[in-house]
């Protein structure tokens, strides 16, 4: 039993592999499309980016909508080079499917 549970642990990562394909800057929440596919939506007033917006990895159809706004907790950082994204620190989605992961250049990577 104990090999078995190391072979689905070594496989899961391989199985549930997501990357995002970049990101899409709109100003407002109602410019985000019902289906994000594999984009991750900023919406940013002024400048200011206020909310990060995407599907959540686990296929299951849930939608994220992170805070980026600093001075309200709690609340995280996106970072864009090119077209490859960093989210900071770890998403928790803590309802229904659960999943925790990073979002390190644009590839999920589940903890």
């Amino acid at each position: 039993m104990k090999s078995l549970t190391r072979l689905l642990a070594h496989l899961a990562p391989r199985w549930f592999r997501r990357r995002y394909k970049g990101l899409r800057i709109v100003e407002r929440v109602s410019e985000v499309p019902d289906d994000t596919g594999s984009l991750i939506f900023i919406v940013q007033r002024n400048g200011k980016p206020l909310w990060a917006i995407l599907d959540c990895p686990c296929r299951m159809g849930h939608r994220l909508s992170v805070n980026l706004r600093p001075g309200e907790e709690p609340s995280w950082t996106v970072r864009q080079e090119d077209h490859l994204v960093t989210v900071h620190p770890s998403l928790w989605y803590k309802d229904q499917c659960r999943s925790h992961f990073w979002i390190a250049r644009n590839e999920v990577r589940w903890v």
